[in-house]
C-alpha cells in the first residue's frame, strides 16, 4: 500500500492517538477516528486526531474517504481490537487492514507482520519472528529471533520476549516483563509488569513476580 494512503482509526483513546502519530510519522494521511465515547472527541483532537463519529457510522465515512483507504483497530483491549477489525473486514471488503510499524522501529526483513498489527516507536522485531494479525508490539518492546506471538496479543511498553518464546493468543505481557527464550505463555495469559516468565505458563493464567508465579488461573 502506498504511503500516502488514508488511514481511518477505530478508537481513538490514548492508543488511538499513538496509533495516528505513528501512521503519520510512516508518512500516511490520517483522516481521523471513529468511537462511541462521545467525550473522547476533545481530548482526541488535542493531539491532532479528528473525530468523525461512532463506529456505527463506518460504512458511511468509508464512502467519503479514497479508495485507498487503510483502516486499524486502534484500542487497546484485545476483544474489542478483534470484533473492531472483524467488523472492518466484512463492511469495507475494499479496505486495506495492513500492519502500522512506527518508523523509529526495527522490524527484520525475515520477521512476518501480519494485518492489523501495530509495532510503536522504538519496538524491535528480531529475524523469523512472526507477530499475528491485530496484535500490539509496544514502545520500546524487544521481540527476538523466532519468537511467535498469536493474534490480538499485547506486548506492553519495554517489555522483552527473548529467543523462540511463545505468546498465545489474547495474551498481555506487562511493561517491563520479560519471557525467557524458549517459555510458552498461553493464551488468555497475563503476565504482569516487571514479571520474569522462566517456565511455561497455561492457558487462562495470570503471573507476576521474578520468577513468575501463578496468581490467578481461568481455565481448567
Amino acid at each position: 500500500m502506498s504511503r500516502t494512503a488514508i488511514v481511518l482509526l477505530l478508537g481513538g483513546g490514548g492508543h488511538g492517538v499513538v496509533v495516528g502519530d505513528a501512521a503519520r510519522a510512516a508518512g500516511y494521511i490520517v483522516a481521523g477516528c471513529l468511537d462511541d465515547e462521545h467525550g473522547i472527541a476533545g481530548r482526541a483532537e488535542e493531539a491532532g486526531l479528528k473525530w468523525l463519529g461512532g463506529l456505527d457510522d463506518l460504512a458511511e465515512v468509508v464512502t467519503k474517504l479514497s479508495d485507498e483507504l487503510l483502516i486499524h483497530a486502534a484500542f487497546g483491549d484485545g476483544v474489542l481490537r478483534r470484533q473492531w477489525l472483524e467488523n472492518a473486514r466484512a463492511e469495507c471488503p475494499g479496505a486495506s487492514l495492513a500492519p502500522i510499524i512506527h518508523p523509529s522501529s526495527i522490524v527484520s526483513p525475515s520477521a512476518m507482520i501480519e494485518d492489523g498489527a501495530f509495532i510503536g516507536p522504538l519496538a524491535i522485531v528480531n529475524a523469523r519472528a512472526r507477530i499475528g494479525r491485530g496484535t500490539i508490539v509496544n514502545s520500546g518492546a524487544i521481540i527476538e529471533h523466532d519468537c511467535l506471538i498469536g493474534p490480538f496479543a499485547h506486548i506492553a511498553p519495554g517489555a522483552i520476549l527473548l529467543g523462540a518464546a511463545t505468546v498465545g493468543d489474547d495474551a498481555m505481557i506487562g511493561s517491563g516483563a520479560k519471557v525467557l527464550p524458549g517459555v510458552e505463555i498461553g493464551a488468555d495469559c497475563t503476565l504482569g509488569a516487571g514479571a520474569v516468565a522462566t517456565v511455561n505458563l497455561p492457558p487462562g493464567t495470570t503471573a507476576t513476580g521474578v520468577p513468575a508465579r501463578a496468581v490467578l488461573t481461568t481455565e481448567s
